[in-house]
């Protein structure tokens, strides 16, 4: 969130990793995407940094279905054969 006035798709390999995480994490303790708690981070953001609020809705669907599509991928797997704790992306 520190780079969003360059942020407007995924252009760099840490921003999926990053991403991926997230899901992982909530994955782990059993949560569900955190959604909500994203679109509040990516907001206040915008807001410290000044940037123009439709920025937001230009990146802010492609991060978040990042992390849905990961949280959902990492699930699966973690079901048949569960993650070790230490496991990042």
């Amino acid at each position: 969130m520190s780079h969003l006035s360059a942020v407007n798709i995924l252009h760099n390999s840490n921003d999926k990793c990053r991403l991926y995480n997230i899901a992982l994490e909530a994955v782990k303790i059993g949560h569900p995407v955190p959604r909500d708690e994203m679109r509040e981070l990516f907001e206040k953001a915008i807001e410290k940094q000044g940037l123009d609020k439709t920025i937001f809705n230009d990146f802010y669907p492609n991060y978040i279905g990042t992390v849905e599509i990961a949280h959902d991928v990492i699930e699966r797997i973690n079901s048949k054969n569960p993650i070790k704790s230490d496991f990042r992306f």
